[in-house]
């Protein structure tokens, strides 16, 4: 229903208006810092002259949806006498006030609602009471956890009584717990231990959910690394080619003059003979795990990746680790060779890697410029294993 261009405020649409201030949390948040929201009084747009002239019985079924027993028991009225030339003078309801949430529950029909966040509310805090801001600021989640909230007080309990406990989450032995809900809930309980536990317990250099392990002082799964000698008959301890842990790689040092990594690993498994060299198999993006391989520095290396912006990306985040390498197989008269063979990349990157030399900046240039074509491409596997030979050749003389 409208009045000279603007809509009545029916009942259907106070009950949208404080839906929405319901679901932001704004009524939860009062329970727990009292704002002097109530007593509650919201306007309503009402009929205008012509409309008690031409539509006076729309306005008199639009007074009765306020009017009514049900509503009256959520909430006063207040009352405006209007004088009509016509009709004479007529009460119309101007706004609507709640005397409290209770009435704003009763309302909208989320007295059930109501309830479970004050006994899940009263629940947590009386666990942690320092996790008060925390439910302030996440009122309307609360309610959802109602099914877990015991199973996530219990484990975040017994980490907060045991810090840095040095185990696994599949070593916790609580009732109802096991590593999948503590997994599915990482954000949860990473968010209350942030603000439950002493900062000395915490390892600030790890953050979110693929953090939380190691945030918390949980082994975590050991980050794997792969490895190929390529010179004939050289092994490590009777292996040739060997995964091993990332943090005994980075401490032992391997008996190797050169070392190549390749993104591709069926590359990595063809790479020709090197006397004196390794083949490491790549992970694109994230090398920081080899940051504490210092016997690294020493060593000659040479990284080969796509030819394409990603590509020497990761080649400029790998040299941020090793200054010292080199790129393999990542220069203009290989791309050109291969023309054949291009393909288009998805979503360049822009920006200009940090550390790339004067040659590589131009190639990258071109390739993020569209000089050859639109988002050109070379994937490493594509390039014939002749020039793979021939280039390997150029640099260690075999």
């Amino acid at each position: 229903m409208k009045t000279e261009g603007k809509e009545w405020t029916t009942v259907d649409r106070l009950k949208t208006v404080l839906k929405k201030k319901w679901d932001s949390g704004l009524f939860f948040r009062e329970i727990l810092e009292p704002q002097d929201l109530f007593p509650l009084r919201i306007p309503l747009a009402v009929p205008g002259p012509v409309d008690l002239s031409r539509n006076f019985s729309a306005v008199r079924e639009w007074i009765h949806e306020y009017d009514d027993a049900d509503g009256k028991a959520s909430y006063t009225i207040e009352w405006k006498e209007k004088k009509n030339r016509v009709l004479g003078q007529n009460r119309i309801p101007v706004a609507v006030v709640f005397s409290d949430l209770a009435g704003v529950s009763r309302f909208l029909g989320r007295q059930m609602e109501l309830s479970r966040f004050v006994v899940l509310k009263d629940t947590l805090l009386s666990a942690f009471p320092p996790l008060k801001d925390w439910v302030f600021k996440n009122a309307t989640g609360l309610t959802a956890m109602e099914p877990v909230l015991s199973r996530l007080i219990s484990v975040t309990r017994w980490i907060a009584d045991h810090p840095q406990p040095g185990i696994y989450l599949r070593q916790l032995a609580l009732e109802n717990v096991d590593t999948k809900f503590v997994e599915a809930r990482r954000k949860t309980i990473g968010e209350w231990l942030d603000i439950l536990l002493d900062p000395a317990h915490i390892d600030g250099q790890f953050t979110g959910i693929k953090g939380f392990e190691r945030r918390f002082g949980f082994l975590d799964k050991p980050i794997l690394i792969r490895f190929r000698h390529l010179a004939p008959g050289r092994a490590t301890g009777g292996y040739s080619d060997i995964t091993v842990r990332t943090d005994e790689f980075c401490r032992i040092p391997l008996d190797a003059d050169r070392i190549f990594v390749s993104e591709n690993d069926i590359n990595g498994l063809s790479f020709p003979p090197v006397p004196g060299g390794i083949v490491l198999f790549g992970r694109g993006y994230g090398f920081d795990f080899l940051k504490d391989a210092a016997w690294l520095r020493e060593k000659e290396i040479h990284y080969w990746g796509d030819i394409d912006t990603h590509g020497f990306a990761i080649l400029s985040q790998f040299r941020g680790i090793f200054p010292q390498t080199r790129s393999f197989l990542m220069d203009r008269n290989t791309l050109l060779s291969c023309r054949s063979s291009w393909v288009s990349e998805k979503d360049q990157v822009r920006a200009m890697p940090a550390n790339l030399t004067e040659v590589e900046q131009e190639l990258f240039r071109d390739l993020s410029g569209d000089t050859y074509g639109k988002a050109v491409r070379l994937e490493q596997e594509l390039i014939p294993y002749g020039r793979v030979r021939q280039v390997l050749g150029e640099i260690s003389g075999v």
